[in-house]
């Protein structure tokens, strides 16, 4: 398509996604000439190039001559106009994070970077805008989401369901203007490639999947297998990336697909329990069950629930009820020539198990040197869905360094072999923020009481044994080295249980009086290697 001496293109933003490099491949197939909006465009070009041959040598072939990148980044930095002249936009860029950042995301890149690219699009007289949000958008409904912009919506589950519907109420304002043409593409949970189980990138559910694996291999096929927090009934709606990608490129052709809603949900979903079930049997593990979400909280979860459990963060929230998704205007786009959703069986849902077992592991995203790297902060900022990837969600336990700071005194406690890491490597261990801190505690509970079995056997005291790990949970309290109370058990002597316990705390400086021992002054000194 040409407009005087200008060659029509279509600028495509998030190229190198797990979506949007597929849309890209179909778009080339169809003959498109595209132009991919990228931060660095030598990077992009090499990552983009071996993307598109691993979906398949035509749409590398396709991409000769058709291909061109554009240097820039939303919100902020959008690309001066080109020779070639853009006709339209596919946004397919996004920010899947579901908790909000300290950077504003997911608001700053979905909902501010949509604003963004639209007054883009006006200064540059560009009139077809393709959106690519989320079947989730309109939160949890009484009702099933229609396909149409709503200007109401239900409680969000999440910062990114309601990013998403920011950006559709942009687009539809935007569209208002007359001579100006936009669709809203709303796909469910996107998996990898149906025939293959090809997936670029671990997103959702292909996490799920790859943390279960790491849960296998620690039951090694027993009966006794992990709880899971969700509803065995309830259905959860995912498809297939290339049939997401076909139907965006039809729409993105096909004028009448203007002004309308599409969602490109499964019409048949499965039910949690038949996933669970194929799961199982793919890595011989017999046992697994949901729990309700109160019998998850009564009860202590094991290190390979606990692992699976941060995994499943993102998509705990669409485990407890099933949601419904009217596609009529769908089903219109399959019966144009997309051709109906494929039908998940036990072959096809095993490639895409076997594809999210194997897929190379994540890199954790780096964190800027101005960044505070305390763990609650990084656990606060980090994407959750990429701690349960990491090899380390796999370990019970950890040798690291610990760093702890009481009252302003920086002490150490060397468990073993150090780790030169920032706090971004606490990240791996693969657990929320709660767990995480819960670990660290535990960890540090017992290098404590290592250090008072020492200092006892040395003295000739008798140690405390496992009861140590009991100072967060109950029992009398007792002073640290640093005069805070802490709870700690009874000591060890025996006494009677209606007796007063005396206990002495001698600060780190006070000198040791002679004759006066712990075990004489009935002193119970714990190392300062609490949090």
């Amino acid at each position: 398509m040409t407009d005087g001496h200008h060659e029509r293109r279509t600028l495509i933003t998030g190229a190198t996604g797990l979506l949007g490099s597929v849309v890209l491949a179909e778009l080339l197939r169809r003959g498109h000439r595209c132009d991919v909006l990228v931060r660095d465009a030598n990077k992009a070009a090499q990552k983009l190039f071996g993307l598109l041959s691993a979906i398949g040598p035509d749409a590398l072939v396709s991409a000769n001559g058709r291909l061109s990148f554009v240097e820039g980044d939303l919100p902020d930095r959008l690309p001066l106009p080109t020779r070639t002249l853009v006709d339209r936009v596919v946004h397919a860029a996004a920010c899947t994070r579901f908790e909000l950042n300290g950077d504003g995301d997911p608001y700053r890149t979905n909902a501010m970077g949509t604003a963004a690219l639209l007054r883009w699009c006006d200064r540059h007289a560009i009139r077809e805008f393709h959106l690519i949000s989320t079947a989730y958008s309109s939160g949890v409904l009484a009702h099933p989401a229609p396909e149409c912009v709503l200007d109401v919506h239900g409680p969000f589950r999440n910062a990114y369901e309601h990013s998403k519907w920011t950006s559709e109420q942009h687009v539809a304002a935007w569209g208002r203007v007359p001579g100006r043409a936009w669709t809203i593409l709303r796909p469910s949970i996107i998996v990898g490639d149906f025939a293959t189980g090809y997936a670029s990138k671990l997103n959702g559910l292909h996490v799920a999947l790859r943390s279960f694996s790491r849960a296998a291999a620690r039951l090694g096929g027993t009966r006794r297998g992990i709880r899971i927090e969700g509803s065995p009934e309830s259905t959860l709606n995912y498809v297939p990336v290339d049939y997401v990608a076909r139907a965006i490129a039809h729409a993105v052709a096909s004028p009448w697909c203007r002004g309308r809603v599409f969602n490109l949900v499964h019409p048949s979903p499965r039910s949690n329990q038949w996933l669970l079930d194929r799961v199982q049997a793919f890595h011989g593990v017999r046992g697994c069950r949901f729990v309700s979400r109160g019998e998850w909280r009564d009860s202590l979860p094991t290190p390979a629930e606990r692992a699976f459990s941060s995994a499943m963060s993102q998509l705990r929230p669409y485990l407890d009820h099933s949601c419904e998704f009217p596609r009529h205007n769908a089903a219109m786009l399959e019966r144009d020539g997309v051709g109906a959703c494929p039908t998940w069986d036990d072959d096809s849902i095993r490639r895409v198990i076997a594809a999210a077992k194997g897929a190379p592991s994540m890199a954790i995203a780096h964190q800027p040197e101005d960044h505070d790297t305390s763990v609650a902060a990084f656990f606060d900022s980090f994407l959750p869905s990429r701690m349960g990837d990491q090899p380390l969600a796999g370990m019970d336990a950890l040798t690291t360094r610990f760093r702890f700071v009481v009252d302003g005194v920086v002490r150490r406690v060397l468990h073993g072999a150090p780790v030169h890491a920032r706090g971004a490597h606490l990240g791996a261990l693969g657990l929320g923020r709660r767990h995480a801190r819960a670990r660290i505690r535990d960890a540090a509970v017992r290098v404590g009481a290592g250090l008072v079995r020492a200092r006892a056997a040395r003295h000739g005291h008798e140690p405390l044994g496992d009861h140590a790990h009991q100072h967060e949970r109950g029992g009398h309290r007792v002073a640290d080295p640093l005069g805070r109370a802490r709870r700690a058990v009874p000591a060890p002597a025996a006494r009677d249980a209606r007796a007063p316990v005396r206990r002495v705390v001698r600060s780190p400086a006070e000198p040791r009086h002679a004759g006066q021992d712990d075990a004489a002054r009935g002193a119970v000194r714990v190392p300062g290697a609490h949090d």
